[in-house]
């Protein structure tokens, strides 16, 4: 399973999305909602990507023979 151009962008986008809300909360002295956002957001990418971290994983043992 490749990595395609569409969950590159996903990704992209998303961080995008959640670098603009963090500032416009910051802002309006939304300190710790922007905080709250930023960690929601960074566990959202990460189960985005956690998939494809499994299969490069099995690639490198298959690869090394570990």
């Amino acid at each position: 399973m490749q990595l395609d151009l569409i969950e590159i962008l996903k990704i992209a986008v998303f961080g995008i999305i959640l670098a603009i809300l963090d500032k416009v909360l910051e802002s309006v002295d939304k300190k710790e909602i922007s905080t709250l956002v930023s960690i929601i957001g960074l566990i959202m990418i990460l189960i985005m990507t956690v998939s494809y971290m499994s299969n490069l994983f099995k690639s490198l043992v298959a690869m090394f023979h570990l």
